[in-house]
């Protein structure tokens, strides 16, 4: 490990964007010793375009939405409207209307029809 070398980790957000800094992320844990905590909402996009997945280097964690067990008093009607993603499970009617409408116009739009043209 480089005695220079950082001594937290460095954040990548939305790596799916960018597939190519994986390569360079993959030399700098390598000849660096730097860590990093690498975010992206699409390993699909990642490993359809064979991009370098840093194969026993990286440990993955998935992120899910909210389950039952972890309400106290769990609302039906709420939750099939709201869904059960954090954010918009725990925000008021108007607010949530607003959050549900912009994450479906940014994953439908970037995320599935954008990898149905490509």
């Amino acid at each position: 490990k480089d005695k220079n070398a950082l001594k937290h980790p460095i954040i990548l957000d939305e790596v799916q964007k960018v597939p190519q800094v994986l390569d360079e992320v993959h030399w700098l844990i390598e000849n660096k010793g730097l860590r990093f905590i690498l975010c992206g909402s699409s390993a699909r996009k990642l490993r359809r375009g064979h991009v370098n997945l840093l194969g026993g280097r990286a440990w993955r964690y998935e992120m899910f939405p909210l389950v039952t067990a972890e309400l106290k008093n769990i609302n039906l009607l709420h939750a099939l409207n709201h869904g059960m993603v954090p954010t918009h499970y725990l925000q008021g009617d108007q607010e949530c209307k607003k959050s549900l409408k912009a994450y479906m116009q940014d994953y439908l739009k970037e995320e599935v029809f954008a990898e149905g043209l490509t």
